[in-house]
């Protein structure tokens, strides 16, 4: 279920409010069964550096906590400006709100994955 969802999430431009998740998902009960993490350890792949002043989040949609975990995953990880935890990005989305932007994302699944970032590296 979480295909359309991550491959449509691939077409974020960095600065967008985070709400767009929930605009390109088409699905809306996305949010309510998604795993959200906040990131405070570098412990995967992706691109995505922590670093002061803004926070990371890993989003699998259609992955809850107690689910069994899938063969791979697809889903986001995304970096937000500020010290944001999971009921700040959950208020973000459901409230639409255009201050929350995504600085910086990077979309993985197989054969999906896409990096984007507002600043140089």
């Amino acid at each position: 279920m979480s295909m359309p969802i991550v491959k449509a999430w691939r077409e974020l431009k960095v600065g967008s409010p985070l709400y767009m998740l929930d605009d390109m998902a088409k699905d809306n009960a996305w949010l309510e069964h998604a795993l959200i993490q906040r990131i405070t350890v570098q412990t995967g792949i992706w691109f995505v550096e922590l670093e002061d002043g803004y926070s990371v989040f890993r989003i699998y949609p259609y992955l809850s906590i107690g689910e069994p975990t899938p063969a791979f995953h697809q889903g986001i990880v995304l970096k937000i400006k500020g010290n944001k935890g999971i009921s700040d990005i959950k208020d973000a989305i459901h409230k639409r709100m255009k201050s929350v932007v995504i600085d910086e994302f990077d979309v993985f699944g197989n054969g999906i994955s896409i990096h984007r970032y507002s600043r140089k590296h």
